[in-house]
């Protein structure tokens, strides 16, 4: 069946959305399949990714498309589809292979954005995607060299990360959201080690001026000042120095990680603490 997609729930948990191999599932709340929406097979390296729009009035997804006769050609979509209607109302070419695909809501409820990766010599796109008069609305962002990973709360601005596989600039970017544009850069030195530090995939915006990043050589999660951006720091985790795993974007002082200990919520040290979770020191 191929389950390696992204899928999604709606916010009001009345439907699930499965981002198969072969079709796009809509299950309600019980479990039962209540729309099947085919499309051409996925390579099994590849993964879709679908999403529900903040409001709840529009899932998205993205689905292989053939160019041509031949199926390794083939390259992403962008459907449109209305949940109350379980169809499809809108489709766009968006010229991207995806062998990742990493959707990003925005604060604005209806626009979301795509992060479109390859995994054999590496690149990613950027795209901006927001309904327009029932059809799709489209901005693809200049470069294939930067992975979209969060916007900021307030909507004015995103955060993209280096694609290091695509000889990206190994610096951690802010950008203007209404045109792209690179507002501020945040570069990382070598170790004291002498290895090269770089900036990993995963960073969000922990609050409105405070971004939580992870970086290797070494290991680890540093907290970053957003206007200007400036390192500010390495998160001291109980337990020894290696960070437990990464496992959502941050918001509102707090953060998810994954490690032996489970599933772990943190807090910046000046937010109240609820019961039975851990505090970063």
């Amino acid at each position: 069946m191929g389950w390696d997609g992204i899928h999604a729930v709606a916010e009001d948990l009345s439907l699930v959305a499965l981002s198969l191999q072969e079709h796009l599932l809509l299950l309600d709340r019980a479990g039962q399949q209540v729309a099947r929406l085919p499309h051409w097979p996925t390579d099994p390296l590849d993964q879709g990714c679908c999403v529900f729009a903040g409001d709840g009035r529009h899932l998205w997804a993205t689905i292989p498309r053939q160019v041509g006769q031949r199926p390794w050609e083939a390259v992403e979509e962008l459907w449109l589809i209305d949940p109350a209607a379980r169809s499809v109302t809108d489709r766009r070419p968006l010229d991207s292979p995806a062998a990742i695909c990493l959707p990003i809501r925005h604060p604005n409820g209806q626009t979301i954005g795509l992060s479109l990766g390859e995994i054999e010599g590496g690149g990613s796109d950027r795209y901006w995607a927001w309904v327009d008069q029932g059809r799709i609305g489209l901005r693809r962002a200049p470069g294939h060299y930067r992975i979209l990973v969060d916007v900021h709360p307030g909507g004015g601005e995103y955060l993209t990360t280096p694609d290091i596989s695509a000889n990206a600039a190994n610096k951690l970017w802010r950008h203007r959201f209404v045109d792209d544009h690179s507002i501020d850069k945040l570069p990382l030195s070598a170790s004291a080690e002498g290895e090269e530090d770089t900036w990993d995939d995963d960073a969000g915006y922990l609050s409105d001026e405070l971004i939580l990043a992870s970086a290797t050589e070494p290991e680890r999660h540093v907290l970053v000042q957003r206007q200007p951006l400036g390192l500010l720091g390495s998160v001291a985790y109980p337990g020894g120095p290696d960070p437990p795993g990464w496992l959502c974007a941050p918001r509102d002082g707090s953060w998810l990680t994954v490690g032996a200990q489970g599933v772990q919520r943190w807090l910046l040290p000046h937010q109240p603490a609820p019961a039975n979770h851990s505090m970063p020191s």
